[in-house]
């Protein structure tokens, strides 16, 4: 068994270590992709509103907007705001999902506010 004195050893970049039980023990990370679609890479992932009367941006999705209905009571100015459903980037995608245009990556179809 050999002897570790104390200091700073390198590892290969595909590496990691840990201590359990007083032993150095290293292994290879794993490689794993993500291939299931997130909102973050959708072209309908943006910034907009998704209350009434909000002031800051949060992130939403442009491919589903909010009923705006006067059943409410809600004055003819509220309705007239654009909301739509709140999401997180980290969230999987829905069934609108279409992916971020390759040249720029921006949202290429989000209707103005």
């Amino acid at each position: 068994m050999n002897e570790l004195t104390a200091g700073v050893y390198p590892l290969a970049p595909d590496c990691k270590a840990f201590v359990r039980g007083g032993q150095v023990i290293v292994s290879k990370k794993r490689n794993t992709v993500d291939v299931t679609p997130r909102c973050r890479n959708c072209k309908h992932f943006g910034k907009g509103h998704s209350l009434y009367n909000q002031r800051q941006d949060s992130p939403v999705c442009f491919a589903r907007p909010k009923e705006n209905g006067r059943m409410n009571g809600y004055a003819a100015d509220v309705c007239a705001q654009k909301r739509y459903y709140a999401t997180q980037g980290q969230f999987r995608a829905c069934n609108k999902y279409a992916p971020k245009d390759p040249d720029n990556g921006k949202t290429t179809d989000s209707p103005s506010r």
